[in-house]
């Protein structure tokens, strides 16, 4: 057992050398370059992309699971241990212990991955419906995205003519069909419900669309003093869309080259109104930092990556 211990003393040093060093370069990194005094040639904060917040809570949940990566080789690393240099009943209760720990690494390293998987699609989805909805543009509309308020956030606000709409974006997975034109890829709207093959049925999108709209109604009749009307949108991207109401409180498209939305811009009215409630949307969609608030090379020493406080995101209302 003597000849096996410095190779598994060797084996543990080189992991956790590994380990040290990886970390040693990206705080080398940030002390050079805090030591050459760069800063952000940005003085003002960005405009939020399609699936913002998605994005942050996929970066978060993606640090959890390098975490629990080192959880998992310092866990295996040291069961062997256990059994060369414990004694007496320590000596299996300990990797036993380790075993049950580990079991529970891994039962939370497969709920990340899902939700990874998850956010995955609603990213791309707030994306691909983001990037269509832009077109827009073209007709004369403003398009903003990810808008937080103190329910959540809005994924898409298009200032139209005349009107706002609040687009609430919604990913959902195809069953499997041999027949692209299948009806399996159809979705029924009864002006209350969203019903998808197999008899799947929702109003959640429905409820949270128009919950957006009744807040950004009130809210720009608070802060712009103007009253402009605002609609409900469910968007759902890659399907097709059936009404089967002749009147309702939401509109449920598919955003594939802003088509449904297009006929809804309107006309010009009220250009003050309309670029009053657009000049606010706008000041709560640019809140997107670089992680330094110094604009100028004769600034303060507040530019430090390790030192910046995070700044408070605005949010509609605030």
């Amino acid at each position: 057992m003597e000849i096996y211990i410095p190779k598994l003393w060797f084996i543990s040093l080189s992991v956790l050398a590994a380990a040290a060093i990886f970390v040693a370069l990206i705080l080398l990194y940030y002390w050079v370059s805090r030591r050459k005094n760069k800063y952000s040639p940005f003085t003002e904060d960005s405009l939020r992309l399609p699936g913002h917040t998605v994005r942050l809570n996929q970066l978060n949940i993606s640090d959890e699971i390098l975490m629990l990566y080192f959880q998992f080789i310092i866990a295996f690393v040291s069961i062997p241990y256990f059994f060369l240099f414990l004694k007496g009943s320590l000596r299996f209760v300990l990797p036993v212990i380790v075993v049950v720990y580990v079991f529970f690494l891994a039962r939370k390293v497969w709920s990340h991955i899902g939700s990874m998987h998850n956010y995955a699609l609603g990213r791309k989805g707030e994306e691909y419906t983001g990037q269509e909805l832009n077109l827009l543009m073209r007709s004369g509309a403003f398009v903003f995205h990810d808008i937080p308020y103190k329910y959540g956030n809005i994924d898409h606000i298009v200032v139209g003519r005349n009107a706002v709409f609040a687009v609430e974006t919604k990913a959902v997975r195809k069953p499997q069909s041999q027949n692209s034109n299948s009806k399996e890829f159809v979705v029924e709207f009864d002006g209350k419900t969203l019903k998808f093959p197999n008899n799947k049925t929702t109003d959640k999108p429905v409820k949270q669309a128009l919950r957006h709209a009744e807040f950004l109604s009130e809210i720009i009749g608070k802060k712009c003093k103007v009253k402009f009307p605002v609609i409900a949108v469910v968007a759902l991207p890659g399907w097709k869309v059936h009404i089967n109401a002749k009147f309702q409180d939401v509109l449920v498209i598919n955003p594939k080259r802003g088509k449904a939305l297009r006929s809804w811009l309107g006309e010009l009215h009220d250009k003050e109104s309309r670029d009053r409630v657009t000049a606010y949307i706008a000041s709560v969609a640019r809140s997107v930092d670089y992680f330094s608030n110094k604009t100028d090379p004769d600034a303060s020493d507040n530019y430090d990556f390790w030192l910046n406080p995070r700044v408070q995101e605005k949010a509609l209302g605030d």
